[in-house]
């Protein structure tokens, strides 16, 4: 019923790959199957035992971020955290030893995902991120799909899923630095400073580290091919617009610490532009609400420069961008 609902949103807001899926003037129903869903999950967590119901919850937050709905959305991302707390579901070595590989796969790719998540609404909605990826002792995921082949190597696509969570554990360790430097909390009473942990310079080891591995990447992630009837290429493709909107994303963040000039921000935000438009309009459909929080960010950080002295010039470079 979870995946009922989440679809259901989706397509409602025409959030699909294929424009021609469903109209978005089709009135499609989503909230009776996300009702059904969150009775089928135990609200208490000693009750939730079982993976199925943990996958669920995750669902249910995507489901509640898709709909709009952020009370939903802290309900039940704080019954995942109690959840993953009781069952110590943040170390590997505390899982059952009978799971098969499939199954530890299963786990990875929903703790990440739901990390990625937890960054985002950190990100978008302002709360603490209680993910930190430093406490994480998960792998990433690495077991390829059964209709991947050897025979054609373009078509794998999770390599590309797991530098998208690169991406967003540099956000996460960006968004600690802003947010510290930035606090207004009294701190003089405190005995121990942790001044030290921003002596470094944060921002440029995670964006020089990040830009040696995106130069790495295969060509495959790096420009969206149009949508086709090859479904493992269009993972691939979908992949490479999710990188090319973080990425931006992430290095915009960082203008947030290391006080860039006007010219860095416009450039940066049409470097966006320019990429963006280069990505096909299907998998802009798919990336769905969760890009255009994110992207909202752009225009709040340009807005910054209004008000201070600038050129005529660049008020019109500003305007042109915005």
């Amino acid at each position: 019923m979870a995946i009922c609902a989440l679809s259901a949103y989706r397509i409602k807001s025409g959030a699909t790959i294929l424009s021609n899926v469903a109209p978005m003037q089709i009135n499609v129903e989503a909230h009776p199957y996300l009702e059904e869903a969150i009775s089928a999950v135990p609200q208490r967590s000693v009750e939730i035992q079982d993976f199925e119901s943990l996958q669920a919850i995750g669902i249910i937050c995507l489901t509640a971020l898709e709909s709009g709905n952020a009370d939903l959305l802290h309900q039940y991302s704080g019954l995942y955290h109690t959840v993953i707390a009781e069952q110590g579901f943040c170390d590997e070595r505390r899982w059952a030893s009978s799971l098969s590989e499939i199954e530890k796969e299963e786990r990875r790719r929903l703790y990440w995902h739901m990390y990625r998540l937890e960054v985002h609404t950190s990100l978008v909605l302002g709360h603490i991120i209680r993910l930190p990826e430093l406490q994480s002792a998960i792998a990433y995921p690495s077991f390829v799909d059964e209709d991947y082949t050897n025979s054609d190597p373009d078509s794998e696509w999770l390599s590309g899923w797991n530098f998208v969570t690169d991406i967003y554990r540099g956000l996460e360790h960006l968004i600690v630095s802003f947010r510290s430097r930035r606090s207004s909390t009294e701190l003089e009473r405190r005995k121990l400073s942790t001044s030290f942990m921003l002596d470094a310079n944060t921002h440029e080891k995670v964006l020089s580290q990040l830009a040696d591995a995106y130069h790495k990447l295969p060509a495959r992630f790096k420009k969206a091919a149009p949508l086709s009837s090859d479904t493992r290429r269009n993972r691939c493709s979908f992949q490479a617009a999710n990188i090319i909107c973080t990425y931006q994303l992430m290095n915009m963040v960082s203008f947030t610490i290391s006080e860039a000039t006007f010219y860095e921000a416009c450039q940066t935000a049409l470097e966006l532009i320019e990429e963006m438009s280069t990505i096909p309009t299907g998998y802009l459909r798919a990336m769905s609400l969760a890009m255009l929080q994110e992207l909202a960010g752009f225009g709040h950080i340009l807005s910054s420069f209004i008000g201070k002295e600038l050129h005529r010039s660049d008020y019109r470079h500003l305007r042109t961008v915005m």
